[in-house]
């Protein structure tokens, strides 16, 4: 009982008022910062620390307890980091991550944390990069940073020479690896894309001759051919990014999405609302909304039902993971690219053109789909 008329006390004092002959009584006067300094809470207090002002006739206790002026100052407010709610200077609370999770921030999966400092920690998530198919052929890179890639080899990206990277990425008839240093070096048909991109970047897609990259800023850089406009990139902040044939969609940071270049097939007329994940195929374009729905435009391969956490385009096809790692795929199943292996968990994949690789869930690689050149063959 003690501690408990105690703690009510300090409650009612915080409040701005005071305990006396058991009534709840105002502060003389709290100014108007609505706060008491020390040298007030010790006057209607009596000495420093000493309650003794309170009613002590009760059958209670109180008067016999004291308590430190720096404690009622010292309080935690209540919109303090670990008060269990986000604020509107946190990320993050706790377990609670609003609508937050890996694949929102970029990821393919994993566990998102938050900080002592209700900061977003994104340490256990899983990036993606690490499968990357192009047209005819498919690129993975390992554990230690490396790249192997197989089936067609016209353009050179098969038996090249390349150095460490932490993500990959692939087009018509180019690689691209991104560095440590979020430097990018391409390889094989680089006729109209440099093969050193200048600057700094988080993502980037490929088309059939140009390239378009997220800066670490945000803004988006392109280069090489601009035939329908594709390399025209568009104001804005964004987070994501992937190109088809002869155009390019983009996810800005406010889930919008926002396409240029060609359009012949409405490919570059994306539809509105909140999306998390996009992937762009030869003349289609798929993304997953806030909710795990899929949506798709452009060239007509449907779309399918229950939630995805990743999808990835091929010619005329898409492929994604739903939350329980199983696969599936829609549209054009003329090379068999539907048919999936059975019984079968992925963290990760990709599509090219007519093919599919992925990664299992015990990081090792199964391809389907077209193989006549070796591309799903790892």
């Amino acid at each position: 009982m003690n501690s408990i008329l105690l703690n009510i006390s300090v409650l009612v004092s915080l409040s701005g008022c005071h305990l006396i002959g058991g009534e709840v009584q105002p502060f003389k006067d709290m100014g108007t910062t609505g706060r008491m300094d020390a040298g007030e809470i010790q006057n209607d207090l009596g000495t420093a620390g000493d309650v003794s002002n309170f009613d002590t006739n009760s059958n209670s206790d109180v008067g016999r307890d004291t308590i430190s002026t720096p404690d009622l100052l010292d309080m935690p407010q209540m919109d303090a980091c670990g008060n269990g709610a986000i604020d509107s200077d946190e990320a993050c609370d706790g377990v609670l991550f609003g609508e937050k999770n890996c694949v929102s921030e970029g990821f393919v999966g994993g566990v998102l944390l938050c900080s002592a400092e209700c900061k977003l920690d994104v340490t256990k998530c899983e990036p993606g990069g690490k499968i990357s198919s192009g047209y005819l052929f498919s690129c993975h890179l390992d554990s230690q940073g490396e790249t192997r890639c197989w089936g067609s080899d016209e353009d050179g990206i098969v038996s090249a020479s390349v150095g460490m990277y932490t993500k990959l990425f692939s087009g018509n008839s180019t690689a691209c690896g991104l560095d440590k240093g979020e430097n990018l070096e391409c390889w094989g048909n680089t006729e109209n894309i440099p093969t050193q991109p200048p600057g700094q970047f988080v993502d980037i897609a490929i088309g059939d001759s140009h390239l378009c990259g997220i800066l670490t800023d945000g803004r988006i850089q392109c280069f090489g051919d601009n035939y329908w406009g594709q390399s025209n990139a568009p104001e804005g902040i964004f987070k994501e990014i992937d190109a088809g044939y002869g155009h390019n969609c983009a996810l800005m940071e406010s889930g919008e999405i926002k396409c240029w270049g060609a359009n012949a097939s409405d490919q570059s007329t994306p539809p509105s609302g909140t999306f998390v994940r996009i992937s762009i195929g030869h003349n289609h374009g798929c993304a997953i909304r806030d909710d795990e729905t899929v949506q798709c435009w452009g060239d007509n391969i449907g779309f399918p039902q229950g939630s995805f956490e990743q999808i990835s385009s091929g010619s005329y096809f898409t492929c994604g993971i739903r939350p329980d790692k199983s696969a599936h795929c829609w549209g054009s199943n003329d090379f068999r690219q539907q048919d999936i292996p059975a019984n079968t968990s992925y963290v990760e994949l990709s599509a090219g053109a007519q093919h599919v690789c992925g990664v299992k869930l015990d990081g090792t690689l199964v391809c389907w789909g077209d193989n006549a050149k070796g591309q799903a063959t790892p």
